[in-house]
C-alpha cells in the first residue's frame, strides 16, 4: 500500500485481497485518532477494489511509476509495506524506547557483555575482559535510547551554509525521504532522565551491512547486538551522544524508496538529517544546558568503513570538527578494484557463502533504481533483464539474508549481465588497475564507468583534511587489500594491517576503534562550549566557529540564531508519498481537490470491477 502525506492530511489507499481482513483490522485498529468521517468512509471505499494512483503518472515520473507497479506486484513488497508501518506504530518516530538511569547503567551494561560475549573462546573472554574494564571506570552515565526519524528537507530552511544544498537539497534523490537511526544519550551522572549538562562530543556509528536489521529497528535492551553495545551504550555511558544511522531505505524508509548501497550521495543524504536532529533534541529538550559540540568522531566497518569517512567528510565540510575516523574494511576503489575483486575471490573458491547477499545488494543499486547514479536508465543495468525485477523486489522486501542467498543458490554471480563479468574477470586476470581505461566502449560501459567511478571515495580519502585511520586485512576474501588508497599521499591517512578474514579481521579493528574513545586524545581534547547554564538565551545569535543554523525574524528574513526550530508534534516529519522524492508543494485547497478524485477513482474502480 501506499501512503501520501501532505503537512496535516494523510490518505492511505489498500489494495485489498482475499486474505486482506486481519489487514484492515490492523489498519483500523492503529487509525482511532481519525477526525473525520468523510476520511474513514474514503478509506472503506478505496480498499473494496485495487486502486492505481493515475494520478501520479507525470512525465518526470515515468520510470519511478514503471517502478512501483512492479512493487505492488510483489506480494513480498507488500508484506514488507505492512510490516513497516506497523514497526512505526510501534516504535514510533522519536520516541524514547528506553531509559537506564546511572545507578544502574553498570549493571545493564555488564549484563549485555554477559548476554553477547559470554562464550568460552579467547576472542570472547578477551572483548569481556576489556569492555568490563571499561565499564567498572568509565561508565558513569545513565542512558537514553530513542528512535529519530528526520529527512533533509527538514532542515533545508535552517542550515545557514552554502554546501547543504549540494548534500541535501532537493535536487538530491530521497531529500524529502524521512530516514531514521538510532540515538543514545548520556544522562547525567547524578541520577534522573535529565541529559548530562554540558557541550558534548559526538560518536558516529556507520553499521556494516545489515539487510533487514538496521539500528534502530533492531533495539533489544541487554540482548542487543554486540555493535549497539560497543559503539552506542558504551561511548553514550562516558557522555558521548552516539547517532547510529539506518541508511538509505532502511528503518523507517523501508520499502518506501529503493535501497542504496556503495553509493555515496545515499550516506549524506540518509545519515546528515539524522546529525541535526540529535543536535536539536539535546539543546530544546535541555534548554540549551546540553549541545552537541563542533567535534566528533566516526567508526564503520565494511559498508560502514565505506560510509563513515564519506558522513565525515560532508559534516566537516559543513562546519564540523572531526577528530578522527576509523575506517575498517572499506571497499573504497569501487572504480576499480572491488568488482573485480568480489569475482577473483568467488573464482577462487574464497568467497565466504554468508556474504553472497552482496551481490543481490550491488546488483540492485546499479541497475536503474538509484536515480542519481550515472548508468540509470541508460540501458546499461548490472543484473540481467531477467533478473532484475526479481532481485529489486528481493532487496526492497528485506525479508533476510537467508532469503537472498536461496534465490541466488550456488551460483551467485548468475544474476549479472555477462558482458559485465568478462569484463570484470579480464581486469583482475591481468591486473589493471583501472579497468576503464582498458576497455572503455560506447554502448557497452561508458555509462556503468562514471557509475562505479564517481562512487569511488579513493581521492577523497587521499587527500582528507582530517585524521582517517584505515584497518585492513591483507587476507580479507570480501573486501579485498587492494581496495586501500595509497596511504603515503596524506599525512593524515594511516593504516593498521590485520590478518584473518574479513569477519576476523572486525574484531582488532573495532577494538582499536572503541579504545580510541577511552584515551586522552578523545575524552579529554579541548571542547568549545555552546551550553548554556541559564537556559536557553533570547537573542539570536550563535558563535562564529561553531556550525550555524538560520531562523526567521520579525521581518521574514533570515538571520542566525542559536536555537532550533521545535520538533514537528504527531511523531516526526511528514514522510513523502511511495518512491516520489519531489518536494510536497499541494495546499489545503489541493488536498480536497485530490480527496474527491480519490472517490471518484475509487467508485470508477469499484463500477469497473463489478462490470467485469
Amino acid at each position: 500500500f501506499e501512503r501520501a502525506s501532505s503537512s496535516t492530511h494523510s490518505i492511505l489507499v489498500i489494495p485489498a485481497s482475499p486474505g486482506d481482513q486481519q489487514l484492515i483490522s490492523t489498519i483500523l485498529g492503529i487509525i482511532p485518532t481519525m477526525r473525520s468521517v468523510s476520511v474513514l468512509l474514503l478509506l472503506i471505499v478505496c480498499i473494496t477494489s485495487s486502486v492505481t494512483a493515475a494520478s501520479l503518472e507525470e512525465p518526470s515520473l515515468s520510470f519511478k511509476l514503471t517502478g512501483l507497479k512492479r512493487f505492488q506486484q510483489a506480494n513480498t513488497i507488500r508484506n514488507s509495506n505492512i510490516d513497516a508501518l506497523r514497526s512505526e506504530a510501534e516504535f514510533g518516530c522519536n520516541t524514547i524506547l528506553d531509559t537506564i538511569p546511572a545507578d544502574q547503567i553498570q549493571d545493564f551494561l555488564n549484563g549485555a557483555v554477559d548476554a553477547k560475549f559470554g562464550g568460552d573462546s579467547a576472542a570472547s573472554a578477551s572483548t569481556t575482559a576489556i569492555l568490563k574494564a571499561t565499564i567498572s571506570t568509565r561508565s558513569t552515565h545513565g542512558i537514553q535510547v530513542r528512535r529519530v526519524c528526520a529527512s533533509c528537507q527538514d532542515f533545508e530552511d535552517i542550515i545557514d551554509h552554502p554546501d547543504y544544498q549540494r548534500y541535501c537539497g532537493s535536487q538530491v534523490y530521497g531529500y524529502n525521504q524521512t530516514f531514521s537511526g538510532l540515538l543514545v544519550l548520556p544522562l547525567s551522572q547524578n541520577g534522573g532522565t535529565d541529559f548530562q549538562p554540558g557541550t558534548l562530543p559526538g560518536v558516529v556509528w556507520a553499521h556494516p551491512t545489515i539487510v533487514n536489521t538496521p539500528p534502530s529497528t533492531s533495539y533489544t535492551g541487554t540482548s542487543s547486538s554486540g555493535q549497539t553495545l560497543i559503539f552506542g551504550f558504551m561511548p553514550a555511558s562516558m557522555g558521548s551522544p552516539v547517532i547510529m544511522p539506518d541508511y538509505f531505505g532502511y528503518g523507517v524508509s523501508n520499502a518506501k524508496i529503493y535501497k542504496a548501497y556503495v553509493i555515496r550521495q545515499s550516506y549524506e543524504t540518509s545519515v546528515i538529517p539524522i546529525w541535526y536532529t540529535a543536535a536539536r533534541i539535546l539543546r530544546e529538550e535541555s534548554n540549551c544546558q546540553t549541545e552537541l559540540a563542533n567535534e566528533l568522531t566516526v567508526t564503520g566497518y565494511s559498508e560502514g568503513g565505506y560510509s563513515g569517512p564519506i558522513v565525515a567528510t560532508a559534516l566537516h565540510t559543513l562546519g564540523w570538527n572531526i577528530l578522527k575516523v576509523h575506517a575498517g574494511a572499506a571497499p573504497a576503489r569501487s572504480g576499480s578494484a572491488l568488482i573485480p575483486g568480489l569475482l577473483q575471490s568467488v573464482d577462487l573458491g574464497v568467497y565466504p557463502s554468508a556474504y553472497g547477499d552482496i551481490f543481490m545488494l550491488l546488483g540492485s543499486s546499479y541497475s536503474t533504481t538509484y536515480q542519481d547514479v550515472a548508468n540509470f536508465g541508460k540501458g546499461q543495468d548490472v543484473v540481467k533483464p531477467e533478473f532484475r525485477e526479481e532481485v529489486i523486489n528481493l532487496v526492497m522486501s528485506a525479508p533476510g539474508r537467508s532469503n537472498l542467498l536461496e534465490f541466488l543458490g550456488d551460483d551467485w554471480l548468475r544474476i549479472f549481465d555477462d558482458e559485465f563479468l568478462a569484463w570484470a574477470r579480464d581486469v583482475y586476470e591481468t591486473g589493471d588497475p583501472d579497468p576503464c581505461a582498458r576497455r572503455f566502449e560506447q554502448g557497452f560501459n561508458d555509462f556503468i564507468c562514471p557509475a562505479f567511478k564517481d562512487n569511488d571515495i579513493t581521492e577523497l580519502l587521499e587527500t582528507t583534511p582530517f585524521p582517517i585511520q584505515m584497518c585492513h586485512s591483507v587476507d580479507d576474501e570480501v573486501v579485498v587489500y587492494e581496495n586501500l588508497p595509497n596511504i603515503t599521499k596524506n599525512e593524515n591517512l594511516t593504516l593498521l594491517t590485520v590478518t584473518g578474514s574479513h569477519l576476523d579481521a572486525g574484531f582488532p579493528c573495532l577494538t582499536n576503534a572503541f579504545m580510541y574513545l577511552t584515551t586522552p586524545a578523545f575524552q579529554e581534547y579541548p571542547i568549545q562550549a555552546k551550553h548554556s547554564v541559564d537556559g536557553c538565551p533570547t537573542s539570536n545569535t550563535s558563535p562564529s566557529s561553531s556550525p550555524t543554523f538560520v531562523s526567521q525574524n520579525s521581518t521574514g528574513e533570515s538571520s542566525p540564531s542559536s536555537a532550533l526550530p521545535v520538533l514537528p508534534t504527531g511523531g516526526g516529519p511528514p514522510e513523502p508519498s511511495s518512491l516520489d522524492t519531489q518536494p510536497p508543494t499541494s495546499d489545503g485547497s489541493q488536498v480536497l481537490f485530490a480527496g474527491f478524485s480519490l472517490i471518484v477513482a475509487c467508485n470508477v474502480a469499484s463500477v469497473l470491477v463489478f462490470w467485469n
